[in-house]
């Protein structure tokens, strides 16, 4: 298990950088075409194409973009309709007697759910278990792999008794479900306080400009000199942390908390949400602040603290922690270095009111008018 783990954080996101530059340019020589032209649309969308285009790559390592589009996009399907149903009201939830009748029919829903999910997950597998079994035969060596399916398969290999099929599909549903959905409404998130905070607007597009230059395109390289945009993820994260409530964790023995006793046994949910704006732990805590990452004012990230746990914390943490964050500041850094976003007329505030789910999405999605920049017609001229 800690070899997937090490894998997992070191080659998540193995060889998709060149695919997030083909999939943004897509999008950028469409809207070149116009010349400087503005237009109005709507990210979310093609930010969730993105995101999933980029998953399906890392997980399946196909090479075809009409291959991966096709897959991010059924998959998308499945885990929307997922998180619906999660947000459904189940009366079995409230009175267990109810569980043999099914009364709302939310139980024949998630079976017929889970069987094309199941369906789905399985002809990913058994598209890359060839390929998988010649490269382990020949010697090739996990980091010498093209996806992460193929380092689940020959783990499966050496340690048949762990690495089950059905544990191998568990991960990649994991994957899928809890990283793509996150990650659009992360960089939305983004997007949005960015637009209702012009200053900070500036200095991200002026720090772009001072690391890469007006003459070329942001690359993955250059992530980790924008310190201020990486921050700007960061503080996104905090005060509009995808996931607000942590996955369910169940205490192993009787404990004090808070002066609360927890027996045994209890299931107890985190709110995200209430950390990380606690006036006791944040100055101005409701406030859009990504300098104050720079302060160290007992700010703990990761493992440093528990004060910003957006991935979670300790071994039950975000294994991809690292490379998420790289990838949200790219993606982000990429798109305002190409255009010049602007508030719909009419419209002084992005509305920042949180819609209801699993996962915290905007109520209402962005809508914002977009011109290519200079460098984005010379780069890519016009059609």
């Amino acid at each position: 298990m800690g070899l997937l783990n090490q894998d997992l954080k070191e080659l998540l996101f193995f060889s998709i950088f060149p695919l997030i530059v083909i999939i943004l340019m897509a999008l950028i020589t469409r809207r070149a075409s116009d010349s400087g032209k503005k237009k109005m649309v709507t990210p979310r969308p093609k930010l969730a194409d993105l995101t999933y285009n980029i998953t399906m790559r890392m997980i399946g390592g196909t090479n075809s973009v009409d291959d991966i589009h096709e897959k991010g996009k059924q998959f998308a399907e499945v885990v929307k309709e997922a998180l619906r149903y999660h947000g459904d009201q189940n009366l079995e939830d409230f009175i267990p007697a109810f569980r043999y009748l099914d009364v709302n029919g939310l139980k024949k829903k998630m079976v017929d759910l889970m069987t094309r999910i199941d369906k789905l997950l399985e002809n990913l597998l058994l598209k890359n278990c060839n390929n998988t079994n010649i490269a382990a035969t020949q010697g090739g060596s996990l980091k010498e792999k093209k996806a992460f399916i193929d380092t689940l398969l020959a783990l499966q290999e050496s340690e048949p008794e762990f690495f089950t099929h059905q544990t191998i599909k568990a991960i990649i549903l994991s994957l899928i479900g809890g990283g793509s959905e996150t990650t659009v409404t992360t960089l939305e998130w983004a997007m949005s306080l960015l637009l209702n905070n012009p200053n900070a607007m500036q200095k991200a597009v002026e720090e772009i400009e001072k690391v890469v230059g007006r003459d070329r395109l942001l690359e993955d390289r250059d992530v980790p000199k924008l310190s201020y945009l990486n921050n700007v993820i960061i503080e996104t994260l905090r005060l509009y942390p995808p996931l607000p409530l942590l996955l369910p964790h169940k205490s192993r023995e009787d404990t004090q908390i808070a002066g609360y006793h927890i027996p045994k046994g209890t299931l107890a949910m985190f709110s995200l949400w209430t950390i990380h704006r606690d006036p006791k732990l944040w100055d101005e805590p409701d406030k859009f602040k990504p300098e104050r990452f720079d302060q160290k004012e007992d700010i703990g990230v990761g493992n440093q603290g528990y004060n910003l746990l957006p991935f979670g914390l300790g071994r039950r943490s975000c294994p991809a922690t690292n490379s998420t964050k790289r990838l949200l500041t790219f993606v982000l850094g990429a798109m305002i270095q190409a255009f010049e976003f602007n508030l719909v007329n009419g419209v002084e505030n992005v509305d920042m009111t949180p819609g209801n789910g699993v996962i915290m999405a905007k109520s209402n999605p962005l809508e914002v008018f977009i011109r290519p920049r200079q460098i984005t017609v010379q780069t890519f001229g016009s059609e």
